[in-house]
Order: C-alpha cells, then structure tokens, then sequence
C-alpha cells in the first residue's frame, strides 16, 4: 500500500470517526452541535469530554503527513535538478499561506 492510498484511508476513518462521535452525542442528547458557542455565552452542547477527538485529530494529522512526505518525494524525483529547490520552496510556501488562509477563516467564523 502507498502512502497516498494510506493517507486517504486515513482521512476517510477520521471523517467517519467525527461523523460517529457526533451522530452518537446527537442520538443520545437533544442538542445542535458538538461544541456550540454564541460570542460569550455557550449555547446547549454535547455532554462529552473534548479527549474523545483525540483519535481522529491523530488520523488526521498523520494523513497530512504521508501526503506531504508522499508530494516532496514526486517533487524531488521529477523536478529538474537546477528547479528542485524554487519548487520545493514554493510548495513550503503555499502549504503556509493555505495554514494562514486557514486560520483567518477560523477567526472569522
């Protein structure tokens, strides 16, 4: 198995392991969200410890991981040798400015 089709299993069981902690919080207690919060006052959420998304976060992150180890490995093996440094650079830095894309949508919504 490649670390591709290992990262998108991986993604795949982290999905479904978020899609069944808040399906079993949502069949057992009558609420929106998982964790649900309106500016300063909490709305009515799950009674469950935040250590249960522990285990997807892990999957996740390690399915990150294999597919940027996977991504260096194509880029180094078919970038021109006089190239592989700009393009490696280049993936570096749209990795970081898609992080950074990623945490201004958080803070806004």
């Amino acid at each position: 198995m490649t670390k591709i089709n290992m990262a998108a299993i991986l993604f795949s069981a982290s999905l479904a392991t978020n899609l069944i902690i808040d399906s079993v919080g949502h069949y057992r207690q009558d609420v929106q969200c998982m964790f649900a919060y309106n500016g300063a006052t909490p709305l009515p959420s799950m009674d469950i410890s935040i250590l249960v998304l522990i285990i997807p976060s892990l999957m996740y992150d390690l399915a990150v991981l294999l597919l940027s180890i996977s991504i260096l490995e194509f880029i180094v093996a078919q970038a021109p040798y006089p190239m592989k440094g700009m393009i490696i650079g280049l993936y570096y830095f749209f990795s970081g400015f898609y992080y950074l894309l990623g945490i201004g949508y958080d803070l806004i919504f």
